[in-house]
């Protein structure tokens, strides 16, 4: 079987991935509380918004 070398950090990249997820999971769930009805403010009150959300949201949003 042949042995395959590698510099990759496994670990690392494994972290960076997840570091780069959990935003965007935070905003799918921000997006669907929006979607629902909640204000900025709700969504801000129970832990779920930042300000940039609210930018991102109503920039995707925008009526065509």
């Amino acid at each position: 079987m042949p042995r395959i070398d590698s510099n990759i950090n496994l670990g690392s990249s494994w972290e960076k991935a997840v570091m780069q997820i959990i935003p965007d999971i935070m905003y799918c769930s921000y997006a669907t509380q929006r979607d629902n009805g909640m204000t900025h403010e709700q969504c801000m009150a129970i832990g779920l918004g930042r300000p940039e959300y609210e930018t991102r949201y109503n920039q995707e949003n925008k009526p065509s």
